[in-house]
């Protein structure tokens, strides 16, 4: 091809009036057209575009173009037999290859089939897009014909008209397609707060889509191929947008917890938590909180919150206050919310918050000394704890007439030796009744035989305390048939007499009494015969054992008349209200725990009682040492981080030890073993991946070993399937499992050297709990937010391996955290510049100065003015002093007293920001502030060396017609960068790594600048916004890929 000589325009214009025409005259001009666009040969066009000689690129286009004519005017083509035949053989030349086969012409094919063939071709690919663009309906459906588009654009039959007639190929390309679908996907993954972004990036790039298609010329096929499809995206998410309500105004209220505070605490700061309420149906944004007025008995440490975004439900935030005295009266708070809606109005609300004091005259000294929560079993019925139905089933059975003997079975550890006690202490309690409660661990277990006769003689010694007879008469040797001897005397001469007979830990009997051998037999037949018939209906047996007992129940016939009671958690759903007393019961008149606190343990020991006393037991020392009566699910979440570092494998080891019924020592070993190896393979996994499913756990050499395992672990209810993953039950193990069992079992059977090599490579792989937990202890409150552990953990999890996580973790360990009080320190230092250079007489009766107006670069919502009012209370301004910068050349015209204006800002970045303000500020108000010899004063919190120098060098060159004083609290040079040459955050290989990995991440949330505006690579974090001049990891929202940032910018 020659080169274009003619626009594509041209080309349309010419088909347009061929077609209108319908003429062979008409035909002749469009193929001139086409040969002027294409540099051939124009004075003979019939000539030009049918040379066999044309480049294969020229043929393409030029058979393309007769495609489009045959499809309206075929009899044109048909009727004049020489362009039949040269139509014919052009078609033949370039599509006999492969478009021939798609159409089914095979063979030679006569010309009225192969025009037949061809006339449909493009009303063909044309329906498919229509149909394409059709079945979008909604942003669901238009995203799922993502693949099918591209394949169809891909598609043979396609390319014969975007090739040759679509003139700009990049309208076409997969690249251009996948911007329009990544940004619909985004939009679908965003969440209401930011869907408004999300949608106006679709409108963005769909615009300039249409700038292109319009700049580059349009046809039917780009409307067809691009303009339909690209526009009913748009259509149906702009429905969906308009259908999800974030454009319609919102309603917020705020209200305080059910929670008490410990004002008796004088002097101590405490986190009062609010709830703020959006009953929509919009979006709030730019929501902020103002404190105007609080009781004298407290002080609030922050007096202005800035919140961002919050869409429809109720968030949670926190304000730091301290109690002034130890009262008992309930301190108010004034405060005023102000959010703005989508359209741009904003609203006001006063509200009021009460400060609920907790019970203040409680004596600690001699609450810290009660033991409420103990892990030994109970024997009474004012102890035992969420049993009481089960206690009563029990007891009525061994009540009746003919007393029915029970086994009391489940896992170690969930009270079944309290349940059996207390029985055993209520009949003890009724006259003519013997309770005798025996502890196989009391018994000689080294052989059957010595098991039997120590099991007789003890419980024929007990009947002895109660009843006159001689325990030599009854001599027990190998069977307990003189037992049952025994018992039968005993019925017989007391008929009034009944016997229990209780035996806890009955599944450690020796494992050669329970299968099919005579010495099982016999004693599992004596042990039916005095529960029965020997005994008249008025012996009764309890059986108490553990994982276990199920094995015995399934090997032996004799025990089928018993009846079995499984002891087990507390289930929810049925005994939701004996979890509660268990926890409430012990410290009635001394702590209170919160509904969410209850629920919040309950979720840690999934109901387990052992599990759920001894966290209350960490828990209550720790409320105690506090001298806080109310407990919360923050406290809750403290003492379950305690346990797990205090519990020891002792505490735990029943989860793996228990179940094992084999003979052979070694073999019980090597089951542990191999139980232990399985629990610290799914430790690993799951501290890899934070998930484990069934797959991970089972496969390679070992399979039949890891199957065995797993089927093990899930029939004894210790590992649960949910939604495809496993987990171990209850999550307070599987909690202690990942940060401190892994060790725990390894050390159990690995050699000193193994050992530590494995802990090398841990604490290089995965950060504990403890870690995240004393990061966060640092930071204080973002946005009236407490950023914990558990969002740290979920910000690292978004890394792809531990590798990763501990770079990144080593920069949130260098994050430089400007709180409340850092920021009102670095506004006293500011404001030191403008004491020395503006003197100011208070006049009699004033309280605070009038001669400063104090203001912020930038909009409203930018995190500079967020300081205005803290700048204001802390150095005793005005607060009608606080203008925008629009607003001071008025203020200045009418008030003649003003001596500075300061302007307060966050940061320095590249400096730019400021110097554009200044040079706004001066052109509007620099002759009066000139005249007047005012002060201005630029303070700023933080900045880049860079970006002062630039400033300075800009104020210093006399550019402005005022004095310019700016003070930069802490300068920050290449040091703060997080990868500079001089950074030493990071050794130098890490250094390299961790730089990758943050621009790795960082260029999918911003492309231009994947470390931070302009490159600056910084780590600093204010208490209520990030700048873009940190690493945006930290502080951009990503929707594709999605990406959850661990302190959101506004």
């Amino acid at each position: 091809m020659k080169g274009i000589l003619v626009g594509s325009n041209e080309i349309e214009k010419d088909f347009t009036e061929f077609t209108k025409a319908n003429s062979i005259e008409g035909l002749h001009v469009f193929f001139r057209r086409i040969c002027l666009y294409l540099g051939l040969d124009e004075r003979h066009p019939l000539v030009s575009v049918f040379d066999t000689a044309n480049g294969e690129a020229i043929k393409k286009m030029v058979a393309s173009c007769l495609l489009r004519v045959v499809s309206q005017h075929s009899k044109i083509l048909w009727e004049d037999t020489t362009l039949r035949l040269k139509v014919s053989t052009l078609w033949d030349d370039v599509y006999s290859k492969d478009i021939y086969k798609i159409l089914k012409l095979t063979g030679k094919v006569a010309n009225h089939d192969l025009f037949r063939k061809m006339e449909e071709v493009e009303s063909i690919q044309l329906r498919e897009f229509e149909d394409l663009a059709g079945s979008m309906i909604s942003v669901e459906t238009a995203s799922e014909v993502r693949r099918r588009y591209q394949k169809l654009l891909n598609s043979p039959l396609t390319k014969i008209f975007s090739e040759s007639q679509i003139y700009d190929r990049s309208l076409v390309s997969p690249e251009r397609v996948a911007e329009v679908f990544n940004a619909l996907d985004g939009y679908i993954e965003s969440d209401r707060v930011n869907s408004s972004k999300s949608f106006s990036r679709l409108e963005e790039v769909i615009t300039k889509y249409d700038e292109d298609i319009r700049r580059h010329g349009a046809n039917i096929y780009v409307e067809a191929f691009v303009s339909k499809i690209i526009h009913q995206v748009l259509s149906v998410t702009a429905q969906h947008f308009e259908l999800s309500g974030s454009q319609q105004s919102a309603e917020l209220a705020i209200v305080g917890t059910d929670r008490k505070y410990p004002l008796h605490t004088v002097g101590e700061v405490f986190s009062y938590r609010l709830n703020l309420v959006n009953v929509g149906p919009g979006i709030a944004y730019n929501v902020q909180i103002n404190i105007l007025e609080v009781d004298s008995s407290i002080d609030v440490e922050s007096q202005e919150l800035s919140l961002g975004a919050l869409d429809v439900g109720i968030h949670e935030f926190i304000v730091n206050m301290k109690s002034n005295c130890d009262t008992y009266r309930t301190p108010s708070i004034l405060g005023l919310m102000s959010w703005t809606d989508y359209s741009g109005d904003r609203t006001e609300v006063d509200f009021e918050l009460l400060v609920i004091p907790q019970n203040g005259t409680l004596d600690w000294q001699k609450i810290k000394y009660l033991q409420p929560y103990s892990l030994e079993s109970v024997d009474s019925e004012d102890e035992l704890i969420g049993r009481k139905e089960m206690l009563e089933n029990i007891y009525s059975k061994l009540s009746l007439r003919k007393g029915e003997s029970s086994i009391i079975y489940g896992q170690k550890r969930v009270g079944k030796t309290s349940l059996a006690k207390t029985i055993q202490n209520r009949f003890k309690a009724k006259a003519n009744h013997i309770a005798i409660f025996i502890e196989t661990g009391s018994l000689d277990k080294t052989s059957p035989g010595r098991f039997i006769k120590s099991l007789g003689d003890k419980v024929i010694r007990s009947l002895a305390r109660h009843v006159p007879i001689d325990p030599e008469r009854y001599k027990v040797d190998s069977s307990l048939s003189p037992l049952v001897s025994c018992i039968e005397d005993i019925v017989h001469a007391h008929p009034d007499f009944r016997i229990v007979l209780i035996i806890d830990e009955f599944d450690e009997i020796p494992s050669q009494l329970y299968p099919y051998t005579t010495e099982g037999d016999s004693f599992f037949h004596n042990l039916r015969s005095f529960s029965g018939e020997s005994g008249e209906g008025r012996v009764s047996l309890i059986l108490v054992g553990g994982e276990n007992m199920g094995v015995i129940m399934q090997s032996t016939d004799k025990l089928n008349k018993f009846d079995a009671s499984n002891v087990g958690y507390f289930n929810k759903s049925e005994y939701w209200e004996d979890f509660k007393e268990l926890l409430v019961t012990p410290v009635r008149d001394v702590m209170e725990y919160s509904d969410e606190a209850i629920l919040k343990l309950y979720e840690a020991t999934e109901g387990n009682p052992f599990y759920t006393k001894f966290v209350a037991k960490v828990l209550y020392k720790k409320m105690c040492d506090r001298r806080c009566s109310f407990i919360s699910a923050d406290e809750i979440e403290d003492a379950v981080r305690d346990s797990v570092q205090t519990m020891e494998a002792i505490n735990l080891n029943h989860f793996w030890s228990d179940g094992i019924r084999v003979e052979d020592p070694e073999r019980r070993d090597l089951i542990e073993t191999e139980r232990r190896r399985f629990l610290i393979s799914f430790a690993d996994k799951l501290r890899e991946h934070g998930t484990v499913d069934k797959k991970m756990m089972v496969g390679g050499a070992d399979f039949g070993v890891q199957k065995e395992m797993l089927d093990s672990f899930v029939s004894r209810n210790i590992l649960v399937e949910e939604e495809g993953s496993l987990r171990i039950k209850p999550k307070l193990f599987e909690r202690w499992l990942v940060e401190k069992g892994v060790h725990t079992l390894r050390a159990a059977f690995a050699d000193e050297e193994a050992l530590s090599a494995f802990e090398a490579r841990e604490s290089a792989a995965y950060i504990p709990d403890s870690s995240l937990i004393s990061l966060a202890d640092g930071w204080e409150l973002y946005r009236g937010r407490r950023v914990g552990s558990s969002e740290i953990r979920a910000w690292l999890a978004q890394f792809e391996s531990n590798a990763e996580r501990c770079l990144a973790f080593k920069i949130l360990e260098n994050i430089n955290f400007y709180g409340e009080a850092r920021v009102r320190e670095k506004l006293k230092i500011i404001h030191d510049v403008v004491r020395r250079e503006v003197v100011y007489s208070v006049k009699s009766g004033e309280r605070f100065r009038r001669d400063i107006i104090v203001s912020a670069f930038g909009p409203p919502s930018k995190s500079g003015s967020s300081y205005l009012r803290m700048y204001v209370s802390e150095n005793g301004i005005i607060s009608n002093g606080v203008k925008s910068p629009a607003d001071i050349p008025k203020a200045l015209s009418v008030d003649e007293q003003t001596k500075a204006v300061v302007f307060i800002d966050d940061i320095i970045g590249s400096g730019t920001t400021i110097i554009d303000c200044l040079r706004e500020f001066s052109e509007a108000a620099g002759a009066i502030i000139s005249q007047r010899d005012i002060l201005v004063v630029v303070g700023v919190i933080c900045g880049l060396r860079s970006g002062v120098e630039k400033v300075l060098q800009v104020i210093d060159s006399g550019e402005f017609p005022f004095r310019v004083e700016l003070k930069v609290c802490d300068v920050l040079d290449d040091g703060d960068r997080a990868f500079s040459q001089v950074s030493q955050l990071f050794d130098e290989g890490d250094k390299h790594k961790a730089q990758v990995m943050a621009r790795k991440y960082g260029s999918k949330l911003q492309s231009r600048h994947p470390l931070g505006y302009a490159d600056s690579q910084l780590l600093v974090v204010f208490k209520d916004n990030c700048p873009n001049n940190t690493l945006p990891i930290i502080w951009c929202s990503g929707e594709n890929p999605k990406w959850v940032p661990i302190f959101k910018r506004i």
